[in-house]
């Protein structure tokens, strides 16, 4: 017969009855451990969940440490000292005074030209003016 697994005879394959019991005590195998893991699948999770929790409060506790570390020291705040009133008015009449830049010059008139011609009209159709 084609396609003859050997199930319900001995078939060709002439491997007896130990096929069929191995594949179900295959099946029996993965059906326990597949229990199994369901069962530790939650304890898991859980170990995942802890492990992730601890990994990032360590992360975010060493990155303080560092920037604390890092931060560089500020010198104590010293107290305002007031000074007393004519010290300022005392170096301020010290100061030279900046020099002032002169008086603007006027500049001379244009001088006229006298044979100079006075530009042509613009002509009437165009609008442009004509070359000279």
């Amino acid at each position: 017969m084609m396609n003859c697994r050997g199930l319900h005879c001995p078939g060709c394959h002439r491997s007896g009855p130990a096929g069929p019991i191995t594949a179900l005590l295959a099946l029996l195998a993965l059906s326990a451990a597949a229990r199994a893991v369901a069962r530790l699948l939650p304890l898991l999770l859980h170990i995942l969940i802890a492990t992730a929790i601890t990994t990032a409060t360590a992360a975010v506790l060493i990155t303080a440490v560092v920037l604390t570390a890092r931060r560089p020291a500020r010198p104590a705040r010293q107290p305002v000292q007031r000074l007393p009133g004519g010290t300022i008015a005392d170096t301020a009449s010290h100061r030279q005074r900046l020099p002032t830049s002169p008086a603007p010059q006027v500049l001379p008139a244009p001088a006229a030209v006298l044979d100079a011609a006075p530009p042509p009209a613009p002509q009437r159709a165009s609008g442009r003016t004509p070359p000279p």
